[in-house]
């Protein structure tokens, strides 16, 4: 799978990118002149330019593309939307305001597309009316016909699916987990620390 590509010299920046990337659990392809990012240019899912290089990327004459930022981290500086529009850039993200869009766009393009599937919601009357048990029932019945199945407990004071079926010992995310965290949670994190 192709990675995201990052363009630029400035070294702060790159660090600053890093970080960020490694937040959305993504692998980077690094150029430090726009004649490295040649070949990766077309390829990559997004592409993050540095202000530092924007100048330098735009006369070499790109071919135009989508998910192509702009990234800086002097806010307020007037020649930045000249220099995205220059590189073709389709946003501007100023550091480190703009630290959890750039998490969200890296997380877009790094996890897998989802595919469709049915959504079955099972939400009982009150309290003991069985809707736990018929739910568990379902994503059981569908697990042993080899569906992909994945079982939900959406009430933040429900007893829990994990101790219906037995799994209270078992590692992954709890409300109690979520609760406090904030930002975006990657589907392949299987459990919080």
């Amino acid at each position: 799978m192709d990675r995201p590509l990052v363009i630029t010299e400035d070294l702060d920046l790159l660090d600053d990118l890093l970080r960020v990337a490694a937040a959305a659990g993504a692998e980077l392809d690094v150029a430090h002149a726009p004649a490295h990012a040649r070949p990766h240019w077309n390829r990559a899912p997004l592409v993050v330019v540095g202000g530092d290089m924007a100048d330098a990327l735009a006369a070499t004459g790109p071919p135009p593309r989508h998910r192509v930022i702009l990234v800086t981290r002097t806010p307020g500086d007037p020649d930045t939307w000249r220099k995205c529009v220059a590189v073709g850039a389709q946003a501007v993200l100023e550091l480190p305001s703009a630290e959890r869009q750039l998490v969200d766009e890296f997380a877009d393009v790094v996890e897998p597309v989802s595919r469709a599937g049915a959504v079955v919601c099972v939400a009982g009357g009150r309290g003991g009316a069985g809707a736990s048990v018929l739910a568990a029932s379902l994503a059981l019945s569908a697990s042993r016909r080899r569906l992909r199945t994945l079982l939900v407990d959406a009430d933040p004071l429900g007893g829990g699916l994990d101790v219906l079926l037995g799994q209270e010992e078992a590692g992954g995310a709890r409300w109690a987990d979520l609760v406090a965290r904030e930002g975006r949670i990657s589907f392949t994190a299987e459990k919080l620390s």
